[in-house]
């Protein structure tokens, strides 16, 4: 629940970004994530405050820290800097039509 809290105050973020909002298709993604995101966790927390359930402890929280940073700090820019890496020619899905937004 830790990451999808933090995934919705990023999406936040996105919307009030400046290339974010002039690029049509980017402004719909969030929006449409924005909408949909707190479905995925909030009904869980109601859950946990209904039941007087304890809130994520320290321990999770350094976790959830850890696991974010290395994955920003390392793992994502090493794929991209990888230069041995495959690289697509086109989307799996471009044919299929799964990709189009509307």
């Amino acid at each position: 629940m830790l990451t999808e809290q933090r995934g919705m105050r990023q999406v936040h973020v996105l919307l009030r970004n400046g290339h974010v909002r002039s690029d049509p298709v980017m402004s719909r993604i969030f929006r449409v994530v924005e909408k949909d995101e707190p479905g995925h966790w909030m009904p869980y927390a109601d859950w946990l405050a209904r039941n007087g359930r304890a809130r994520a402890r320290w321990r999770e929280r350094w976790y959830d820290y850890w696991i974010h940073k290395s994955l920003m700090l390392v793992k994502l820019p090493a794929l991209f800097l990888d230069l041995h890496a495959a690289r697509l020619a086109r989307w799996p899905d471009e044919d299929d039509g799964a990709h189009a937004i509307g």
